[in-house]
């Protein structure tokens, strides 16, 4: 039996290159979902954690981590 283990934290992406033959091109596939505030099961666990925090999105293009009553620090990134 073989295992992978893997692991991630904030925005870095863990990928898998695997080759069906030596001579072949490497195919890549995503193994992790990145920790983004904008997606909903993360805009869930931020808001329910202890203390709660909010999502805002900043109007450009970024969904930020504030606390719950305040504008700080404004992360645009939920685990780091």
């Amino acid at each position: 039996r073989k295992t992978l283990t893997i692991a991630h934290v904030g925005d870095t992406r863990g990928a898998f290159c695997k080759r069906r033959r030596a001579d072949a091109s490497c195919e890549s596939e995503e193994l992790t979902i990145d920790h983004k505030p904008n997606l909903p099961a993360e805009r869930r666990r931020i808001e329910g954690a202890s203390p709660p925090g909010r999502v805002v999105f900043d109007g450009h293009v970024n969904y930020r981590v504030f606390v719950q009553h305040g504008m700080y620090p404004g992360l645009n990134m939920s685990r780091a």
